[in-house]
């Protein structure tokens, strides 16, 4: 494709349909151009119009490793580990607690009757097990903050003026 690419990362500025190169939601490529460190995934908009990046493990663990100068395999079996560690104990039905990040909860769904939207039949959905995450206090504030800073409609940071106005 001998079309510019967005960054460095490779992301084409330029999306095909129906055989015509068209340019790509312009809240995404606004909010893609603005990050400062734009994600190696991809980007979605949700149906309320907000930029959303889905951010893998394996970035998680690369970006670990690079800030602490550990091997990447040490931080990978690490993250699994603990990730391992929180299956066993939510499968247990135990509450895991974070402090000021959150907490799980394994929770039992109740039983219900569902209706088959095609045959309008009643349909039995039996009980089963759900994780419940209840946010803590400083990711509320992290999120009530990042999503002050952000227009969403055009996906770009609002920067505050420095002259005092706003």
């Amino acid at each position: 494709m001998s079309y510019a690419n967005v960054a460095s990362r490779g992301t084409p500025a330029l999306s095909r349909v129906s055989g015509a190169y068209l340019p790509v939601s312009l809240s995404i490529f606004a909010w893609y151009c603005n990050r400062l460190t734009p994600p190696k995934s991809s980007l979605t908009e949700t149906q309320a119009g907000d930029i959303m990046a889905t951010i893998t493990k394996k970035e998680i663990i690369d970006r670990i490793a690079d800030d602490t100068g550990a091997k990447r395999i040490l931080v990978k079996r690490v993250i699994q580990q603990f990730l391992d560690e929180i299956i066993d104990e939510l499968g247990n039905g135990n509450r895991l607690e974070f402090r000021d990040f959150g907490v799980f909860e394994s929770r039992i769904r109740a039983a219900r009757v569902a209706q088959n939207p095609k045959t309008l039949e009643q349909v039995p959905v039996p009980s089963k097990r759900t994780v419940k995450f209840k946010v803590g206090r400083l990711m509320k504030e992290r999120m009530d903050q990042e999503s002050a800073q952000v227009d969403h409609k055009t996906g770009l940071r609002i920067e505050p003026s420095h002259d005092g106005s706003g």
